[in-house]
């Protein structure tokens, strides 16, 4: 299994390398493979932790009682997280539209022909036409 999965890196990587990617994506690229993106979650944990260690060392001059407790900025931080992706959840709720509120009107909601779609093929336009639409009068 996992020599499958080292061919089918290997390969993705081959095709990644014929792709012309722009420059801004090939600083990027390295947030592609699992290994890259799995470090920089453990780097995030480890550097929130420090964070909160951090609060034990660190004096505020902190305005109201409760802003002095250890760990209420990280505790916050998270609640009001967590409040917006719930609220961001029931918002969804009510602005949803059903699957086909476009339909009557949008353009893939008609009937697709069964026939006559096969490819036409364009008159050839000689000299005598090319100049006659440039305004030319012909010799």
């Amino acid at each position: 299994m996992a020599i499958e999965q080292k061919k089918t890196a290997a390969s993705l990587e081959e095709q990644d390398s014929k792709i012309a990617f722009s420059p801004l994506a090939k600083r990027l690229m390295w947030v592609e493979k699992a290994t890259n993106v799995n470090l920089l979650i453990k780097g995030l944990i480890i550097l929130c932790v420090l964070l909160v260690l951090a609060d034990f060392v660190i004096h505020r001059h902190s305005y109201w009682s409760f802003e002095s407790w250890y760990g209420f900025y990280a505790f916050a931080g998270f609640v009001a997280f967590t409040l917006i992706v719930l609220a961001a959840k029931q918002l969804r709720r009510v602005i949803q539209r059903p699957q086909d509120y476009y339909a009557p009107h949008a353009v893939d909601d008609e009937a697709y022909p069964e026939s006559g779609l096969d490819r036409a093929q364009a008159p050839r336009q000689t000299d005598t036409t090319v100049s006659q639409r440039a305004g030319e009068s012909q010799p």
